[in-house]
């Protein structure tokens, strides 16, 4: 790297309250962040790097959430993956309001199809909001990381002592596993511009 690529300025924000845990930060459109907090304050909040500020919204859930997730999707909502309960949350920012979709399988990270339906990890599921309801693509019981390439194909990995790297086709919900070399605990993963599937290897 040269010197000049290497010329980082990290700055420090202060959290709103003395109990947040902020986790993966998701960019909205006007460049803003949906924060999702994964302790026990059982709030997302929505950054502006400009000013400092972050405006924060409770979930109604009242035991704690461990909200993982909190992912902007294309018709202006929010969707939250409240891990702690097994619940998928849809926030609305123009009402200010919360609707929550309870399943039996842990919601976990969170990724929005073009197609309009929501995916999460924890257990691999897909949830139709114009019907309410929950698929569990059954391959994949326990599931970490997620991602969707430029075709539409839904990637996952599983932080398992056999970790693998899959795949679902969304329109038939076909499970296609690939084990890598290196498969201790697959855990995040990103997809590049060229369709390459990057993922971190826990324990190895």
């Amino acid at each position: 790297f040269s010197d000049e690529a290497l010329k980082i300025v990290y700055v420090d924000f202060e959290m709103p309250g003395p109990d947040r845990f902020p986790w993966t930060a998701h960019p909205e459109k006007d460049g803003t962040f949906w924060v999702p907090q994964y302790g026990a304050s059982n709030r997302i909040g929505r950054f502006n790097p400009l000013t400092g500020e972050t405006k924060e919204y409770r979930v109604p859930n009242l035991g704690p959430a461990l909200i993982h997730s909190a992912v902007p999707a294309a018709d202006g909502s929010v969707w939250v993956a409240e891990a702690g309960v097994k619940k998928l949350g849809r926030f609305d920012p123009k009402t200010e309001t919360f609707t929550e979709y309870a399943d039996d399988w842990r919601k976990h990270t969170i990724v929005t199809h073009p197609d309009g339906s929501v995916w999460s990890t924890g257990g691999l599921t897909r949830f139709d909001p114009k019907t309410s309801t929950f698929t569990h693509i059954k391959e994949v019981p326990t599931a970490y990381g997620i991602g969707i390439d430029k075709q539409g194909t839904v990637w996952f990995t599983q932080m398992t002592k056999d970790g693998t790297v899959g795949k679902v086709d969304p329109k038939t919900l076909k499970v296609t596993k690939y084990i890598p070399p290196f498969r201790d605990r697959t855990r995040r993963m990103q997809i590049a511009d060229d369709g390459t599937i990057w993922f971190a290897v826990y324990d190895d």
